[in-house]
């Protein structure tokens, strides 16, 4: 709906969806299905985009997945953690919301 009316309007659109193919829901009911976490992720990712299309919604120009992006994920943790704007806990790595001055800006 957002990219429609500003299209219908005759203004050029891009939509860009992220596509997450790799989270600890994914690796664990691949796990319990006894199949490859990527082969899960595009079952689930082409039944999402036949529901899109069912709903007549405009195609992304881009799906970006998270798998593409796991060598930058974790140099950025990394970065957090040196910096000291992140902590770790039991292997679990959480931002220090204390060391971002506008953190929730946008919440208002």
């Amino acid at each position: 709906m957002f990219a429609k009316t500003p299209k219908d309007l005759g203004h050029e659109t891009r939509c860009v969806r992220n596509v997450t193919d790799v989270d600890d829901d994914i690796l664990r009911k691949a796990r319990e299905l006894g199949v490859h976490y990527l082969d899960l992720a595009a079952k689930e990712t082409n039944r999402f985009n036949e529901d899109m299309s069912a709903l007549e919604m405009i195609p992304c120009w881009s799906e970006p997945r998270a798998t593409s992006a796991i060598a930058e994920i974790r140099k950025f943790v990394a970065k957090l953690l040196e910096k000291g704007d992140a902590y770790e806990v039991e292997g679990f790595v959480y931002f220090d919301i204390s060391k971002s001055v506008d953190f929730g800006a946008m919440c208002g």
